[in-house]
């Protein structure tokens, strides 16, 4: 609910209202919101609950510079084991992505973004790194990402073929221009998000850091 924007940002999560949609009890939702707060998707507040969380710029900011480093780790651990896993893993996901971006169907093109990302850091072969992944990522994608891919900022064309790219210097590329590689498409997907949030500022899911 929360990935698919049917709950949004800084929006608060009543329990009871959850359990009576989904036909569970009260403690299932509980220990369901449990574990999106330790993805970062939930903010809970002794005063007010659990809420859908709010990212300030300066969040998004660090967020950003921390993927840039744990993914970059990511895909370097995936080259070091390129002989150990098929090609194909990353390039049925970016058929799916090109696929998506041409019928412009924005949610199900975020869907597969996030996917091809998964993908990719289960090829590192490393749980923890996939773990802090996903708690890093998962809030960019959801708060900043899928709006600005619904609010067609985002060429989905452009961006899949710069996936692809990616993609093929993984699957072939020597180590050292894979880097590079990386760096460029990693840098630029950084600035995509701070200057995507900067334009929606004031829109849902992102604060000035005054109002955090």
């Amino acid at each position: 609910m929360i990935i698919s924007g049917r709950l949004l940002s800084g929006e608060r999560i009543v329990e009871s209202k959850i359990a009576r949609e989904w036909g569970v009890g009260q403690p299932t939702v509980r220990e369901a919101l449990k574990t999106l707060e330790s993805e970062g998707l939930v903010t809970y507040s002794p005063n007010r609950g659990c809420s859908v969380t709010e990212l300030t710029m300066i969040e998004i900011g660090q967020l950003t510079r921390i993927r840039s480093v744990f993914e970059s780790l990511s895909i370097e651990l995936a080259v070091e084991k390129r002989s150990a896993w098929d090609p194909r893993i990353l390039r049925n996901a970016i058929q799916e992505m090109k696929d998506a971006a041409v019928t412009g169907d924005a949610n199900h093109y975020f869907q597969t973004d996030l996917a091809f990302h998964q993908k990719l850091w289960e090829l590192s072969d490393n749980p923890f790194l996939s773990k802090a992944l996903a708690t890093v990522v998962l809030p960019l994608f959801s708060f900043v990402l899928r709006k600005h891919y619904q609010e067609k900022q985002i060429d989905l064309v452009e961006n899949a073929r710069e996936h692809e790219q990616l993609a093929e210097a993984i699957i072939s590329c020597e180590p050292a221009d894979v880097q590079r590689e990386v760096e460029k498409v990693l840098g630029g997907f950084r600035n995509l998000y701070l200057s995507l949030s900067k334009n929606g500022n004031e829109n849902e899911g992102i604060t000035s850091p005054t109002k955090s």
